[in-house]
């Protein structure tokens, strides 16, 4: 069951996930949505499923932890 809906704004989109954090975008950056168990989220990645990094359910130290570990310090 979807729980979230889409508000247009001039240039940007922000979805209102029902209980949860609400996220903005531009339909012109790129980004995609991606839907899990009825909440909408970024899909950054771009990989087609979500990313531990991308779900804001998650806490934030864990968050950053998968994407750290998802970054080289190449040069």
């Amino acid at each position: 069951m979807k729980k979230w809906k889409v508000i247009k704004k001039q240039g940007y989109n922000i979805i209102l996930n029902e209980g949860g954090q609400n996220i903005a975008y531009s339909p012109d950056s790129g980004i995609k949505i991606i839907e899990e168990d009825g909440y909408a989220f970024k899909n950054l990645s771009k990989s087609g499923q979500l990313e531990k990094y991308e779900d804001w359910r998650l806490p934030v130290e864990e968050r950053a932890k998968d994407l750290a570990s998802k970054m080289s310090i190449e040069l």
